[in-house]
C-alpha cells in the first residue's frame, strides 16, 4: 500500500525534527562535564576524598558571610560568620576547600551583575569590576573567569569581597567550580561548542524566515517567528554564554542589563502576536491587551528607573507572565481538537517552550542555585520550539502553495476550454504578452472572474501586491481593465484587431 504525498511529507519532517532535536539533546548533555553539586558546611568544603578524574565540583552556598564589611582572609579564618546569604549591598565571603594533594587545579568563579575582589591563600588574585561600599564608586561587571590555583598544605583559602548595589537581592552569587585543568578545559570547550551551535541555529532560522516574509509579506507569522528567533538569540548572547559581554567589553554593564530585560519584554509581546497569528481566535482580546499593556509598562520602567527597581519588579512581572502562559496552555487544551494536524506540531513545540519558561520562572525564586539542573533545559526547549514552529509553517505554506497552484490550474483550464469551444478564436492569447509566471497566474484568475481580494487570498499574497501585478498586466496588454482583458483574450474583434506583439 503506497503512502500519500502528505503522509510522506509528514514522515520526512518527523524524521528531520527527531534527528536535529536528538543532536541538540546529545550535545546539550555533553556541553558540560559531570558536575557534583555541593554546599559547604560552616565555610568548609571537604574534597579531600573527592575523585577529580572524570568530574568537577560546584560549590554553592555555605560560605561564611560578613554583611556590610570588607574583611581580609586572615580576619575571617577563626570567626563564625553567618552561613546563609542574606544579600546585603556589600560584604565578604570566606571558604576553605580541602583538597587531596598539592597539584594544580582550575577554579571558575561566577560574578554576575556585581563587583568581586578575589583572594586565594591570602593573596589578591583578581578584581572584577570595582568593589566599593559606595554605589557611586562601585562598578559592576559580569564575568565567569577561570583561575589556576595551587593548594597550600592541602587546602585552598578563598575570600571574596563583593559589592552589589544594583539588584533587589544583594551579593549572594557565591558559585565556584573546581576541577583539574583537563576537566575544566573540556567543560569550557563543550560549553563554547554548544553555545556556538545554538547561536548558529537560531541565526539560520532568523534569516530563513526573514526571506520567507520578504517573498510573502502577507504572512505575518513569518515575520513574528523570525523576530522571536532573533530575540532568543540576543537573550542567549546576553545571559547564556555571555557572548555580547565578550564581544563588546566597553559597553557598560548597566546597558547590557537593560538590553537583557527589554529583550525579554519584546519576546513576550512578539510571542503573543505570533500565537495569535498561528491560532486565530485563541487569545481573547482583553487578555492580549493586558499582556501588551503590562509589558509596555515594564519596558517603560526599565528605560526610566534604576536597575534595582526593575530587578525587584521582575518577580512580579514573571508571575503575571506565568498566569498568561497558564491561560495560553488552557486555551490550547480546549481548542486542540479543532486544530489541523499541522498545527498540532506547533502546539507540541509551544507547550514544551512554555513549560520550560514556567520552570525557569519557578527556579528563579524557589530553587537554590545548587539544586538547579545543570542540563540546558531552556536552550533545548528553544531548539524544540524553533523546530516545530518552523516545520509546521513549512507544511502550512506548502499546503497553501499547492492550493494556489490548483486554483490557477483550474482557471487556466477553464480559459483553454473557453477558447477551444468558441467558433471565433481570439486574435491573441495570454502567452503572447511576455507575462511573468506570477502575472500569468493573476491574469488567469482575473479572467476566471475572481476579485482582487479573492486573488490575494487564493495566491496568499497581499492586496497591494495583487494591485501591482494587475497594473503590470494592463500595461503589457495595452488595456484598461478586466472587461477589456476578457474581450481581448476570449473574443475576435475584426474591427479593432490587436497586433500580435513581437517576441
Amino acid at each position: 500500500m503506497s503512502l500519500s504525498d502528505a503522509v510522506k511529507d509528514r514522515l520526512r519532517i518527523a524524521f528531520f525534527v527527531g534527528i536535529v532535536l536528538a543532536t541538540f539533546i546529545v550535545v546539550g548533555l555533553m556541553s558540560g562535564v559531570p558536575t557534583v553539586q555541593m554546599s559547604a558546611d560552616g565555610g568548609v568544603a571537604d574534597l579531600s576524598q573527592a575523585d577529580f578524574s572524570g568530574r568537577v565540583y560546584a560549590i554553592n552556598g555555605g560560605w561564611r558571610h560578613f554583611r556590610e564589611a570588607f574583611r581580609l582572609p586572615e580576619s575571617m579564618r577563626d570567626e563564625a560568620g553567618t552561613a546563609s546569604a542574606p544579600g546585603s549591598a556589600y560584604g565578604s565571603y570566606y571558604l576553605r576547600i580541602l583538597l587531596p594533594d598539592d597539584e594544580r587545579y582550575v577554579m571558575n568563579l561566577v560574578s554576575i551583575g556585581d563587583a568581586t575582589r578575589l583572594y586565594v591563600n591570602g593573596l589578591l588574585l583578581d578584581e572584577i569590576g570595582q568593589v566599593d561600599a559606595s554605589r557611586e564608586r562601585a562598578v559592576p561587571r559580569s564575568e565567569q573567569p577561570d583561575y589556576d590555583v595551587y593548594p597550600k598544605d592541602g587546602q585552598l583559602e578563598i575570600a571574596l569581597q563583593y559589592a552589589n548595589h544594583w539588584h533587589d537581592r544583594g551579593g549572594d552569587s557565591t558559585a565556584i567550580t573546581v576541577g583539574t585543568p583537563r576537566m575544566m578545559a573540556q567543560r569550557q570547550a563543550r560549553h563554547a561548542a554548544y553555545g556556538a551551535l545554538l547561536m548558529g541555529y537560531l541565526l539560520t532560522a532568523f534569516l530563513l524566515f526573514v526571506g520567507f516574509y520578504v517573498t510573502q509579506p502577507g504572512v505575518k507569522g513569518h515575520l513574528y517567528f523570525a523576530l522571536m528567533c532573533l530575540l532568543i538569540m540576543i537573550r542567549q548572547g546576553l545571559t547564556g554564554d555571555k557572548l555580547f559581554a565578550t564581544m563588546f567589553p566597553a559597553v557598560p554593564w548597566g546597558v547590557l542589563l537593560g538590553i537583557e530585560y527589554l529583550d525579554m519584554c519584546l519576546f513576550v509581546s512578539v510571542a503573543t502576536l505570533y500565537v495569535g497569528a498561528l491560532f486565530p481566535g485563541m487569545i481573547q482580546k482583553p487578555v492580549r491587551t493586558a499582556v501588551h499593556g503590562v509589558t509596555a509598562l515594564y519596558m517603560l520602567i526599565v528605560l526610566l528607573f534604576d536597575s534595582r527597581v526593575y530587578t525587584y519588579l521582575r518577580a512580579w512581572y514573571l508571575a503575571l507572565l506565568a498566569l498568561a502562559i497558564a491561560y495560553y496552555l488552557a486555551r490550547l487544551a480546549i481548542r486542540h481538537k479543532s486544530l489541523l494536524i499541522e498545527q498540532h506540531l506547533s502546539v507540541f513545540g509551544t507547550v514544551c517552550f512554555f513549560a520550560a519558561a514556567l520552570g525557569e520562572m519557578a527556579m528563579y525564586r524557589l530553587v537554590p542555585v545548587a539544586e538547579r539542573p545543570s542540563f540546558p533545559l531552556v536552550p533545548t526547549a528553544m531548539v524544540m520550539f524553533v523546530l516545530t514552529q518552523g516545520n509546521s509553517m513549512f507544511i502550512v505554506q506548502r499546503r497553501r502553495l499547492h492550493e494556489a497552484n490548483r486554483r490557477v490550474a483550474a482557471a487556466e483550464a477553464r480559459y483553454e476550454e473557453a477558447i477551444r469551444t468558441r467558433d471565433e478564436k481570439p486574435q491573441v492569447t495570454l502567452s503572447d504578452f511576455g507575462l511573468t509566471r506570477r502575472e500569468s497566474q493573476v491574469a488567469y484568475l482575473l479572467i476566471d472572474g475572481k476579485s482582487r481580494i479573492e486573488i490575494a487570498d487564493s495566491l496568499d499574497i497581499s492586496l497591494g501586491t495583487v494591485n501591482t501585478y494587475c497594473s503590470r498586466i494592463y500595461q503589457k496588454t495595452g488595456i484598461a481593465g478586466r472587461d477589456e482583458l476578457i474581450r481581448l483574450l476570449l473574443t475576435r474583434n475584426d474591427t479593432n484587431k490587436v497586433e500580435k506583439p513581437h517576441k
